[in-house]
């Protein structure tokens, strides 16, 4: 075997082990369908803020990846999505960014409970929520439109329909998952 075919070899196992692919595709799909919901009209509320589209992926990536795609996708997903749409707007882009790593922890945690896993998503939403609310109290800067409750408060009130969208897909990604794994 030559020395390039060898190189070849190890970086295929290496793009391999990392789930590089699994994790361009899931970012992708993440940033499209951000993308794609920005695109509808919506009232006074964005419809991000209600549907949260941002959480959809990370969670997908969590479930049925290592949880450095999940990770990733929660990191870069909103930058990109702020790059590309102006959404999330910059004031908040900094705490959805540390709502959304925690909200991947606690989703990878909670996967392996046999009772909590069939609502992960929408309890490691309002976690993640309590934790970016004490986040704020903190740090100030990283919520540039009121205090801390005042962020908890119209984030859980705007997003009622996104956290039944969560436990709908948390429910058929869990049914998908234990039908793939037999």
């Amino acid at each position: 075997m030559s020395l390039n075919s060898q190189t070849f070899a190890i970086e295929r196992r290496l793009i391999d082990k990392l789930q590089i692919k699994e994790m361009v595709f899931v970012l992708v799909f993440s940033v499209l369908l951000q993308i794609l919901i920005h695109l509808i009209p919506s009232g006074n509320v964005p419809l991000g803020a209600q549907l949260l589209p941002l959480f959809y992926a990370p969670f997908i990536a969590v479930l049925f990846f290592r949880l450095h795609v999940g990770l990733a996708v929660a990191l870069l997903s909103p930058l990109c999505n702020y790059l590309i749409t102006g959404n999330p707007a910059s004031g908040i882009l900094g705490i959805i960014s540390i709502e959304l790593v925690f909200f991947v922890l606690l989703t990878k945690l909670f996967s392996k409970n046999k009772i909590i896993k069939y609502i992960n998503a929408p309890v490691s939403f309002v976690l993640a929520m309590v934790f970016s609310s004490f986040a704020i109290l903190l740090m100030p800067f990283l919520y540039t439109k009121g205090n801390s409750w005042t962020y908890f408060s119209n984030s859980i009130q705007n997003s009622v329909a996104g956290i039944i969208v969560l436990f709908i897909i948390n429910f058929a990604a869990i049914k998908l998952y234990q039908k793939i794994r037999k």
